[in-house]
């Protein structure tokens, strides 16, 4: 994944009990003019973002938000910060697995593979999970509603979230993301166990 000048890549790094080998969220976001130039003002805003939208209270007891990285464009020689800061989950019930997360899309106005994105937040609440790894479909309601704050907070505080794409994607600037929703069904990453 490429970061041009301009934009950067937000990591949401999280770590506790149910995921004892951590768990990363990311996203791109845009670089304007208001945007701060100090890549720990971003992640101050991003954590801001975090707060106000209540996220923690989608993501299981114990997997907490443990800090934000924040990594401008150029890929090789931008500059970069680490905000470490603690947020506690409180979606009650953990996960039952570490390999399972609630899986979000990144939608943007492009068609195909190249304009789809997709990201895992962590530890889905075990009381939201059903039969088959199916999402309850409150929680679903919930998840999207807090995104939404999210993805608003996020543009209010000038950092315009993006899909970043590869050196070998039809899709040379990163996409403007739309929205993100989560679907229906768990995602499952089996390399988060294998380390």
């Amino acid at each position: 994944m490429e970061i041009p000048v301009g934009f950067a890549q937000v990591s949401l790094l999280f770590k506790g009990p149910p995921i004892p080998l951590g768990a990363a969220c990311t996203f791109g976001v845009q670089i304007e003019p208001d945007s701060p130039e100090d890549p720990l003002e971003a992640a101050n805003r991003v954590w801001t973002a975090y707060t106000t939208s209540d996220l923690e209270s989608v993501i299981g007891s114990g997997a907490d938000l443990q800090a934000i990285l924040v990594k401008y464009g150029p890929s090789a020689t931008g500059p970069s910060a680490l905000r470490a800061s603690v947020r506690a989950s409180d979606g009650g019930t953990p996960c039952d697995s570490p390999a399972i997360a609630t899986l979000v899309h990144k939608n943007t106005l492009f068609g195909g593979r190249a304009g789809r994105g997709r990201m895992y937040l962590p530890c889905p609440p075990d009381a939201g999970v059903g039969t088959g790894g199916a999402l309850d479909p409150t929680f679903v309601g919930q998840v999207n509603s807090r995104l939404t704050s999210f993805r608003t907070s996020l543009v209010g505080s000038d950092l315009n979230p993006v899909l970043l794409h590869g050196p070998d994607s039809p899709l040379g600037e990163p996409s403007g993301i739309l929205s993100f929703t989560c679907d229906p069904q768990v995602g499952t990453q089996r390399r988060r166990n294998r380390r």
